[in-house]
């Protein structure tokens, strides 16, 4: 259940969860108790049917959501006399750790669709911040991949929200629109790359929503974007909007109007698959130029035998794929972009 009384959806559930496994697999002795909750509400949900067991387990949910609010409070007040950062593993206890990172996904993080509109286009994206801080903090808009609002940028917000930003992933399709198939997908590329003055009022609209929400600090607002999300940031950032910086992860690059890039008012961080087929390094060098010639801060980041696509676990993990998820260069670009923050927002 979240702070305003609503029962998680799936998708939320999902979107909360993906970090206690991100530090699962980073090896911080979760030990498969982070995933505690998770399991007792897929038992009870089968259980329900069966009266009074379902029942029980609904019992058992919320007595593990309070043992970890509670824990996770013991814990702030130990990291902050020990010099932790909120987010860090204190004392090496697993089960402390888990009933901690079930905290952070019940009882303190505020995550919510939000409709806005652009233009004549009725959108959906996704709120994500920390409830628990107070007043305004750095921002980040996060642009979606071809498959729009997913999962995937979903679990993306929370991340950044437990690190201390307010997340705001947009929605590009609309409400409802999201393309089913790969086919689809293309056509509504096509109609975005073919029309840059409507792909930006739309990455417009959505950083405007950011803006707009109190808990922002709208002088340190920065973009990230993967694969068509990254073309998106980019657009935006040509477009002149206000903004500390830009991240892209396998993303589009091209523009028909390099000469927009002195447009730019932030820093660019390009963080991409040496082995892209989709987005080949002769894009990359065109970047490059661009940014050389615009005189705009940049810096790129190559991952050898990395291919498209690689920050997506659902991407698989085929090598002989031209898209394909790497453990390795998702964890490595995503530490990229955390530096990187931690740079533009200090200024």
């Amino acid at each position: 259940m979240n702070a305003d009384g609503r029962r998680w959806g799936d998708s939320e559930k999902s979107a909360r969860f993906s970090h206690a496994r991100e530090l699962a697999e980073q090896g911080r002795n979760f030990d498969g108790v982070a995933f505690l909750s998770t399991g007792i509400n897929r038992f009870g949900a089968k259980a329900r049917g069966f009266g009074r067991v379902g029942f029980g387990f609904e019992r058992i949910r919320h007595v593990v959501e309070f043992l970890a609010m509670n824990v996770y409070e013991l814990k702030a007040k130990q990291g902050r006399a020990l010099g932790f950062h909120r987010n860090q593993v204190c004392p090496p206890c697993t089960y402390k750790a888990a009933l901690c990172a079930l905290a952070g996904g019940f009882g303190f993080m505020t995550t919510q669709s939000l409709n806005y509109t652009s233009g004549a286009l009725d959108c959906e994206g996704f709120l994500a911040y920390d409830e628990t801080q107070s007043g305004p903090r750095p921002g980040v808009l996060i642009a979606h991949a071809w498959k729009g609002v997913t999962d995937v940028e979903k679990g993306r917000a929370v991340q950044l929200a437990e690190r201390g930003y307010v997340a705001f992933a947009l929605d590009l399709y609309g409400r409802g629109n999201a393309p089913e198939t790969l086919d689809e997908a293309l056509a509504g590329i096509g109609m975005l790359k073919s029309n840059r003055a409507l792909w930006r009022e739309r990455a417009g609209d959505g950083l405007k929503t950011l803006q707009e929400q109190s808990q922002v600090d709208v002088s340190k607002i920065a973009a990230i974007g993967f694969c068509l999300g990254g073309g998106t940031a980019l657009e935006l950032a040509r477009s002149g909007a206000d903004l500390r910086g830009v991240v892209t992860f396998h993303g589009s690059l091209d523009t028909p109007t390099p000469e927009d890039a002195k447009n730019i008012k932030g820093r660019v961080l390009v963080l991409h698959g040496a082995s892209d087929p989709r987005v080949p390094l002769s894009a990359v060098v065109e970047l490059c130029e661009e940014m050389t010639n615009a005189g705009v801060p940049f810096e790129v980041v190559l991952y050898g035998q990395t291919k498209h696509g690689f920050t997506n676990p659902e991407a698989g993990t085929d090598t002989s794929k031209p898209n394909f998820y790497s453990a390795d260069a998702d964890k490595r670009s995503f530490a990229a972009m955390l530096a990187f923050f931690g740079e533009i927002f200090q200024q």
